[in-house]
């Protein structure tokens, strides 16, 4: 063995190094050389130090022949050091370099030399960090290959098998995402599986393992909507989180993850048991992380994000304050170019958009479409975030659109939709949500223009959607109560009744999708009784405002005290309740409506969007009831709630001229009553 050249001052050790003559060893020399330049290059990262580290390898190999066992070795070495250089400083010269150097390597290399394995590891993730830039699918595939050919040749019990595993999997991830094939998921789930079981207990790569197969377990979850996957994604986080030391600078990251996961189960189950436990992990990831992480606005903003969702279930101004407060330090703390900057503006435009929904403070949705809009601008084209936050701001336009009347929002909120289904391709897993929504778009227009061809737009849109969805999709309920909502919105136009019935159909099947006590159940239920109460205007049948009480009850009973959707869902009992009193004359019908009603008002706070409507609906059901019992109290009580639904819309608002109609007609109703009286 030669002696080994231990040296100080690398910059001595180079030119000593690099002037060996003849020296036998001098290619190991070399080498050894290299390693000592890199391994100063992790310590200064400068970039003279990997550049002689990356020479000295070149040099070492150059030293070799064609059949020398070291060659392979030596230019994985070289091609490692050109990998790092890549990472550090972004050069793409030395990716190809990598990757030309990796292809070299395994053509002198036999298969069964020990490190045949790590070469195929080693080229795999390099044409994985060209994908990641170029996008080339051929890169992604071969990448994917390396890697299966690395776990096959590599024997159990290696060390590097586990990593291996994981490596893959996380190439399967990718390539889900991307393409949205579910054998993708599944090739990732079952990599990752693989890699915990391989791991040695107590191992400290453990919990990391652990984390990436719950991100695998919680990306199938989003795309079946099955509690099983995010079950097993939260057990996965929370083993990792146990395993995770106190004060180990991963903690907040793994407990943002886990935080997530409980964020999702909510979404599918409604239990507020599920974002409470969220929100709490999240504020504790906060708490952990330093200012100055680059981390810290992740989950700055993952946690505004779960408050946000309380918020729309719960309407708690205060969570809706605090998510807003949290994204906003989210944005500040993110430099400006970075990947998450628009998610960011994205989700505080969103938020704005919830807190609208509940104030109708104009301010509010100009603050979500310019949020919103900067996320935009900030995406490049061919970005796969684009078409949601196209769509975002679509119905954001809308909403403004519905407030104010402004027909330029309603032509935006169309561009913008439509842009959003163009940029999607068939087959990702988004596609038939936007097309359902830009459905739903051309349905509200034609609530506005009543051409045909905009409600014909719609039903066409979100029937497609409905057709690509497979039967137990997470989101095909959804689907169905858009499409039934653009039937019932035709049947306003023609008055024909196979539309009504169509609608009734549609939602029935909805409502067929999802088991007792599931969170979007009573709002299907809703849109049922809303289509059996269309249809009893129509048919005079009893039965059919029989069958819109008897589903507008059981929405009301299915949803919980507190959430949100509580007084619309006792309003539309109460109108239901006044429709069969217009049938039947039946004073306890319109109790029940004036009952329900005066819920709907008292859940309402002060400041909600639909506490007009509700307020002038009530006042209808007071006239109602007047014009039955001739009691003055009932008319003046329908007065006095028709003036309030008045001094809360303001001037210009699209509904104020019909709630100065109906205020207009019950004075006219209660100076008819006096004359009578006075007479």
């Amino acid at each position: 063995m030669p002696e080994t050249l231990m040296v100080e001052d690398p910059t001595a050790a180079h030119a000593s190094g690099l002037s060996l003559g003849d020296d036998p060893w001098k290619a190991d020399q070399l080498n050894l050389l290299g390693d000592q330049f890199s391994e100063t290059f992790e310590t200064t990262n400068d970039d003279d130090d990997i550049c002689r580290a990356i020479e000295a390898y070149k040099q070492a190999a150059a030293c070799l022949s064609v059949d020398d066992p070291r060659l392979g070795p030596f230019l994985m070495d070289v091609c490692v050091a050109h990998m790092e250089r890549y990472e550090n400083f972004g050069d793409t010269n030395d990716l190809q370099e990598a990757i030309t150097t990796g292809q070299t390597a395994i053509a002198v290399t036999t298969e069964g030399h020990e490190i045949f394995p790590e070469l195929l590891h080693v080229l795999g993730m390099s044409l994985l960090r060209r994908f990641e830039r170029t996008g080339n699918w051929e890169d992604m595939s071969e990448a994917i290959k390396n890697l299966q050919h690395a776990i096959q040749l590599t024997p159990v019990g290696d060390d590097d098998l586990p990593g291996h595993h994981t490596d893959l999997g996380n190439l399967f991830l990718l390539r889900f995402e991307r393409r949205g094939n579910l054998d993708d998921l599944s090739e990732a789930i079952k990599n990752h599986q693989r890699a915990v079981r391989l791991i040695p207990e107590g191992h400290p790569n453990s919990p990391g393992l652990l984390i990436n197969l719950g991100n695998s377990f919680s990306r199938r979850f989003e795309r079946s909507g099955n509690l099983n996957d995010i079950s097993k994604a939260i057990e996965n986080y929370q083993c990792a989180v146990q395993l995770t030391p106190v004060g180990h600078p991963n903690m907040p990251d793994w407990l943002a993850n886990l935080g997530r996961s409980f964020l999702f189960r909510f979404h599918r189950s409604g239990d507020l048991g599920d974002i409470s436990e969220a929100i709490e992990i999240q504020r504790r990831a906060v708490q952990l992380t330093r200012n100055g992480r680059a981390n810290l606005p992740l989950i700055l903003g993952t946690l505004g994000n779960s408050l946000s969702f309380r918020f729309e279930r719960t309407g708690d101004l205060e969570d809706i304050s605090e998510a807003i407060e949290n994204q906003r330090r989210a944005i500040q703390l993110t430099r400006d170019g970075d990947v998450n900057l628009p998610s960011w503006f994205g989700n505080l435009g969103n938020s704005f958009f919830r807190r609208f929904q509940r104030s109708g403070n104009m301010g509010d949705i100009d603050e979500a479409i310019k949020n919103q809009r900067h996320a935009v601008q900030l995406l490049p084209d061919g970005h796969p975030n684009l078409p949601s936050v196209l769509s975002d701001i679509g119905n954001s336009h809308l909403r403004r659109f519905e407030y104010s009347g402004d027909l330029d929002d309603l032509d935006e909120a169309t561009k913008n939709q439509q842009r959003a289904v163009q940029l999607t391709p068939g087959g990702h897993p988004n596609f038939s949500h936007l097309l359902s929504s830009l459905g739903s778009l051309y349905s509200r227009r034609f609530e506005r223009s009543w051409d045909l061809n905009d409600i014909s737009e719609a039903i066409k849109h979100q029937q497609r959607a409905v057709q690509l969805t497979p039967d137990g999709h997470a989101n095909l309920s959804y689907l169905l109560n858009n499409l039934g909502s653009s039937f019932l919105c035709r049947s306003e136009h023609n008055g024909d009744q196979d539309d009504i019935s169509e609608a009734i159909k549609i939602y029935q099947r909805a409502v067929q999708l999802n088991p007792d006590r599931h969170p979007n159940l009573p709002g299907l239920l809703s849109s049922l009784g809303n289509a059996f109460l269309r249809r009893s205007k129509i048919s005079e049948d009893p039965d059919d405002i029989s069958e819109a009480i008897k589903n507008h009850q059981r929405a009301v009973e299915l949803t919980p005290e507190g959430h949100s959707a509580l007084p619309d869902r006792f309003a539309s009992l109460g109108n239901s309740f006044s429709r069969r009193f217009e049938q039947n004359n039946d004073l306890e019908d319109i109790s029940e409506a004036i009952k329900n009603q005066q819920r709907a008002v008292q859940l309402t706070p002060d400041g909600h969007l639909n506490l007009p409507a509700m307020l002038n609906n009530l006042g209808v059901s007071f006239v109602h009831r007047f014009e039955h019992t001739r009691n003055s109290d009932d008319i003046s009580k329908a007065i006095e709630n028709q003036q309030h639904a008045v001094q809360l819309t303001p001037t210009g608002h699209a509904y104020l001229p019909r709630w100065l109609c109906s205020l207009g007609n019950s004075f006219l109703r209660r100076f008819d009553y006096s004359e009578d009286s006075g007479r």
